[in-house]
């Protein structure tokens, strides 16, 4: 009788216990899920700014070189590829080295 007794209070904690922890599974799953919505508003608000951040620069370089003289356009061009040909050169010169 006495093991019956304490299989029975054992069984009652167990109960007690499960339903607490249900409880507190349903609290964190909500705020699993509050939080996931959360973070996918933030991330498509990022997007959206980055999209938008995008477009401007675009329209921002469009204007500056459609204010940009036909020589200014060739001297910026030149500028251009004279730090790409030095940056070339830089590789060229490190990869000798390496050798």
């Amino acid at each position: 009788m006495a093991e019956e007794l304490e299989t029975t209070q054992a069984s009652e904690m167990d109960t007690t216990a499960s339903e607490a922890a249900q409880s507190g599974d349903t609290d964190t799953a909500a705020e699993l899920e509050r939080t996931r919505k959360a973070l996918a508003d933030a991330n498509r608000e990022a997007a959206k700014r980055r999209k938008q951040l995008e477009a401007y620069e675009k329209a921002e370089a469009e204007r500056q070189q459609a204010s940009m003289s036909e020589l200014e356009k060739a001297q910026a061009a030149l500028a251009e590829l004279e730090k790409r040909a030095a940056d070339a050169e830089r590789g060229r010169k490190q990869a000798l080295l390496e050798k």
